[in-house]
């Protein structure tokens, strides 16, 4: 029996949580780790602005009155260095803000889909990536997958699990439940 027969056969007898049972938009809330990802990311994006800003007054303010005469500065860091330092900090922050927003609007209107655990990844030092296979409603085969995540807490292949994906782009889907948000009671 192929991952796609299986497939068919757990979609005949599956439901979706209660929670994902709701009309679409879905009521959601921030969870204590989406908020505190959130203020990471805000504390990521300032952070690297006032970097930038010192860095930059400090390279082209003149030092003290006795050195103007000879025209120095007090550092000997070109100007262009504060923009290259702001870039991850900023990156990163937009990168965490991204993936906050998607995991927000994939549980508001979302579709669930039961999906099956294909393979397993090369294990590394965090874990493992889990790679799954779920069905959209078009009768469409999607990929995707999650983690790494450690032995315990690692489905086998041929186990089940639900997914959440857009309706317009499969190819966007998390393993519910999803870390960031859930929905309101």
């Amino acid at each position: 029996m192929t991952y796609l027969d299986k497939l068919r056969e757990l979609q005949e007898n599956w439901q979706a949580p209660q929670q994902l049972e709701r009309a679409r938009p879905r009521p959601v809330r921030w969870t204590v780790k989406g908020y505190l990802s959130l203020l990471l990311a805000s504390g990521l994006l300032a952070g690297g602005l006032a970097l930038g800003l010192h860095i930059y007054t400090v390279a082209t303010w003149p030092a003290e009155s006795e050195s103007l005469t000879q025209g120095r500065h007090r550092s000997d860091a070109p100007p262009w260095v504060a923009p290259l330092l702001v870039l991850p900090f900023w990156f990163s922050g937009i990168m965490i803000i991204r993936e906050a927003l998607i995991e927000r609007r994939l549980l508001e209107y979302g579709r669930a889909a039961p999906g099956i655990v294909t393979r397993l990844g090369i294990p590394t030092d965090k874990g493992r990536r889990v790679y799954y296979e779920f069905l959209t409603m078009g009768g469409g085969r999607a990929e995707g997958k999650y983690g790494p995540v450690h032995k315990s807490k690692q489905l086998q292949p041929g186990s089940a699990l639900t997914v959440i994906y857009d309706p317009d782009n499969p190819r966007r889907n998390r393993r519910y439940p999803l870390n960031m948000v859930r929905t309101s009671e």
